[in-house]
């Protein structure tokens, strides 16, 4: 699937070009339009913040239904963001990031929380995921704010079973969990 880094100033070549293409050739989806600009105007604000673009041109790949979809979002990823459908593997990066610092495994918490096997492919290999890396912001101090937006985001992607084991584990190290809802 191709990815585009699109310069998220309102004048900037990128940016003109890719609302001139949603214009003429999605002009019935004026949500899509309006979702482009939202994005923009939160990822101008961010430090070397961008649009990132995902072609799903993969006909037979994953997810099947998204073939021929164009998708937006705002880079780099940071806390809080939440889902947009493009976020899991930023959000399970922080996540792993979150832990290993308040000395719980992620992966083992992972495990425990999903033994029926619910595969997430972006777990292995986080710390080795230079791209991914790249477009996530990892939050430098490890507060309750910063562990209340981590289970925060993870409920959000659906994790919630993984929300419970990491909050069990958390107070059997007698790490305060902050109410997060």
């Amino acid at each position: 699937m191709p990815v585009f880094k699109i310069n998220p100033n309102v004048s900037s070549k990128e940016y003109q070009q890719e609302l001139a293409f949603l214009q003429e050739f999605h002009s019935d989806n004026t949500d899509l339009i309006q979702l482009f600009k939202d994005y923009g105007d939160k990822a101008s604000v961010i430090p070397n913040g961008y649009i990132k673009k995902i072609v799903w041109d993969e006909e037979g790949g994953y997810p099947a239904h998204a073939y021929g979809v164009i998708q937006y979002s705002v880079r780099p990823y940071q806390q809080g963001y939440g889902c947009d459908g493009t976020t899991d593997c930023n959000i399970h990066l922080i996540a792993s990031v979150i832990c290993g610092k308040l000395g719980v495994d992620y992966s083992d918490a992972y495990a425990l929380a999903y033994e029926d096997g619910n595969e997430n492919g972006c777990i292995e290999g986080l710390s080795r995921n230079t791209e991914l890396q790249a477009e996530t912001v990892i939050p430098e101090k490890f507060s309750g704010h910063e562990i209340s937006l981590m289970l925060h985001d993870l409920y959000q992607i659906n994790n919630r079973s993984l929300v419970e084991v990491i909050e069990e584990m958390l107070i059997e190290r007698d790490i305060p969990v902050p109410d997060w809802h």
